[in-house]
């Protein structure tokens, strides 16, 4: 397991405990799109240990977020998640070399929708 996989594993738990407290709050957060969500994720950290292009990554990421998030009218990925996920994405861009300050510190937000 890279760095990154091994950091998201880390990561997981909150991700988990956040949607959990979602789906209570009775948002659309349910077990399969956590599991679609983190799917995303985890092709992501895959890409990005095996020194695939961090910024192509980010795109593909965001993209499949949007996607997801339309499955769900716009509902499922709130500021509550992007404050959560983003700040990850940012922590594995610079894992994999990314400068954050060369982006504004945020690589990749050209592509976010959310």
């Amino acid at each position: 397991m890279g760095d990154i996989a091994a950091a998201w594993q880390r990561f997981v738990p909150q991700v988990r405990s956040h949607w959990k407290s979602c789906a209570e709050a009775g948002l659309p957060h349910t077990d399969a799109n956590l599991h679609a969500t983190c799917a995303l994720f985890e092709t992501f950290v895959r890409a990005l240990d095996a020194k695939a292009p961090p910024l192509d990554e980010i795109r593909k990421l965001y993209a499949g977020i949007d996607m997801l998030n339309e499955q769900h009218d716009g509902g499922l990925f709130e500021t509550d998640e992007r404050e959560l996920l983003v700040t990850w994405i940012i922590q594995a861009a610079e894992m994999a070399g990314i400068n954050p300050a060369d982006h504004d510190g945020e690589p990749g937000s050209e592509w976010r929708d959310f």
